[in-house]
C-alpha cells in the first residue's frame, strides 16, 4: 500500500521541484544576455576589420614611396650619365680625330693633295673600272722619278729646262720636250713609283700650254699608250684641245706609267713634241674637271708667264750707220746697232737684256732700261765693250772680226727673239 505523504514532506517535494523548475530558467536567464549581445562584434572581429583599413592606407603609402624612389632614381641616374657622358666625349672625339688624323697621313703618304681625293665615289662607266673610287692608292709624290727616253737641250743659255720631271710640277708653262727626230713617234716618258700604287685615271696636258700659241707652235701629243709595271697596256687617241685630257682604264696596281707616243698634232712652227703634266693626284683629277685645273693653272701664274716673250718682242732690227735697218756691216764701222720694237700690253716694271754673240759665244750682255709705257729700246755694241779678239782697239787700228753676229733679246730673263747679221770685208 502506498505509503501516505505527510505534508513536511509534501511541502519540501514541491521545493525541491520548483526548484528544479526554476534552476532551468535560471540558466535560461543567463544566456539570454549572452544572445542579446550576439549582433555585437567580438574584440578579435573589431580588430580584424579596423585592420583592413589599416592594410589599404599602408599599401597607397608604399606605393606613394615607391614612386617617389623610382622618380629619385631616375633623376639621379640622369645627372649621372651626362657626367660620364660629358667626361667620355672628348676621349671619342679624340679618338675620331686621332683616327680622322690616320686617315689623312696614309692619305698623304699616297698622296700630294687632300684628303678628299680618296673620299670619291665617283663610278667610272667609260672604261668598265669597277673600282667605285678614282686613284684608291695614290704612292708618295714627293718620292716619284721621272725618266725620258731624249730630252730638248736649252741652246739660248737662259736655262729652261725640258727634263721629264717638269710633268709633275702643276705648272702649265713647263713642259717636257723630246729631242729625236721624227716629230717624237715612239719616244716617252716614264714615272715610277716608291711603291706601289693602285690605279684607275691619268690627267695629261699633251702639248706645250704656256700660251694658245706655244701650244699650237709645237707638236701635241695625238695618240699615246701608257704601259704599266704588269706588262699591260692601254692605247688612247685624243682631241687637239689646249685643256687637261682624263684617261680612264680598268684598275691597275702599278709601279710605275710609261707614257709612249704613238703620233702627233703637228705644230705650226716646230717638230718638237711636249707633255706640259702627267697627273694622279689632283683633285681635278679625281673630280674628272679638267675646266678647275685650266682655272687652277691661270690663276696661279704670274702675268709675264702667260705669254712668252716672243709674244711682247718685235722682230729686232740691225740699223747701219743711217739708222737703216741693214743685214750686213762693214768691218771698219764704228759700232752696231739694234732696236726693238715692244706690244702695248708689257707688264709693268719687266726688264730687258740685249746679248751680242759672235760665232756662237757671247761678247756682250747689257740690261736695257726700261720705263712703263716704251713702245722701242735700243741696244748698241761698241768696239771698247767688245773682246779684243772680235775687235782690236781703235788705236791699234784693228777692225771687226770677219763672220756671222747675232744679237738676243731676253724679257725677265727669258729668251724671246734674236737676229742674225754679218761682218763683210766691204
Amino acid at each position: 500500500m502506498p505509503k501516505k505523504l505527510t505534508s513536511a514532506k509534501i511541502s519540501a517535494d514541491k521545493k525541491q521541484k520548483v526548484q528544479k523548475k526554476t534552476a532551468p530558467q535560471k540558466e535560461i536567464e543567463f544566456e539570454q544576455p549572452a544572445k542579446a549581445e550576439e549582433p555585437q562584434p567580438a574584440p578579435a572581429e573589431k580588430l580584424k576589420a579596423s585592420g583592413g583599413k589599416s592594410n589599404k592606407a599602408l599599401l597607397i603609402v608604399v606605393i606613394i614611396a615607391l614612386a617617389i624612389f623610382l622618380i629619385i632614381c631616375t633623376v639621379s641616374a640622369y645627372f649621372i650619365y651626362g657626367a660620364i657622358a660629358d667626361d667620355d666625349e672628348p676621349a671619342n672625339a679624340n679618338t675620331t680625330i686621332t683616327n680622322i688624323n690616320k686617315v689623312n697621313e696614309n692619305q698623304n703618304e699616297n698622296a700630294d693633295v687632300s684628303n678628299e681625293n680618296t673620299n670619291t665615289t665617283n663610278q667610272n662607266t667609260n672604261s668598265g673600272v669597277t673600282e667605285s673610287r678614282i686613284n684608291p692608292v695614290l704612292p708618295d709624290k714627293s718620292e716619284t722619278t721621272y725618266s725620258a727616253s731624249s730630252t730638248l737641250k736649252d741652246e739660248t743659255d737662259i736655262g729652261f729646262d725640258y727634263s721629264a720631271s717638269k710633268v709633275a710640277d702643276t705648272d702649265f708653262s713647263t713642259a717636257w720636250t723630246e729631242d729625236a727626230t721624227g716629230g717624237g713617234v715612239g719616244e716617252w716618258v716614264k714615272i715610277t713609283f716608291a711603291t706601289t700604287a693602285k690605279l684607275n685615271r691619268l690627267g695629261i696636258v699633251p702639248g706645250y700650254c704656256r700660251a694658245q700659241d706655244i701650244y699650237d707652235a709645237n707638236n701635241r701629243v695625238k695618240t699615246l699608250e701608257l704601259e704599266f709595271s704588269d706588262g699591260t697596256t692601254v692605247e688612247k687617241t685624243l682631241t687637239d684641245s689646249y685643256q687637261m685630257h682624263m684617261i680612264d682604264f680598268d684598275t691597275i696596281e702599278t709601279d710605275y706609267i710609261k707614257v709612249t707616243i704613238k703620233d702627233t698634232h703637228k705644230g705650226s712652227l716646230y717638230d718638237d713634241t711636249c707633255v706640259s703634266e702627267l697627273d694622279i693626284w689632283s683633285e681635278w683629277v679625281i673630280n674628272d674637271d679638267p675646266t678647275v685645273a685650266m682655272n687652277y693653272y691661270v690663276k696661279y701664274k704670274k702675268d709675264s708667264a702667260l705669254y712668252p716673250p716672243s709674244h711682247y718682242l718685235g722682230t729686232p732690227k740691225i740699223h747701219g750707220l743711217d739708222n737703216v735697218e741693214v743685214s750686213s756691216y762693214s768691218a771698219y764701222d764704228s759700232y752696231f746697232h739694234s732696236t726693238m720694237t715692244l706690244s702695248s700690253d708689257v707688264p709693268d716694271d719687266s726688264t730687258f737684256i740685249c746679248k751680242w754673240l759672235f760665232a756662237g759665244e757671247v761678247i756682250n750682255s747689257q740690261s736695257i732700261a726700261y720705263d712703263n709705257g716704251d713702245t722701242t729700246l735700243n741696244c748698241y755694241l761698241y768696239p771698247e765693250n767688245a773682246p779684243l779678239h772680235v775687235k782690236p782697239e781703235i788705236e791699234l787700228g784693228g777692225n771687226w772680226a770677219l763672220g756671222s753676229y747675232q744679237v738676243y733679246w731676253y724679257m725677265n730673263g727669258v729668251f724671246g727673239t734674236s737676229k742674225t747679221f754679218k761682218i763683210s770685208p766691204q
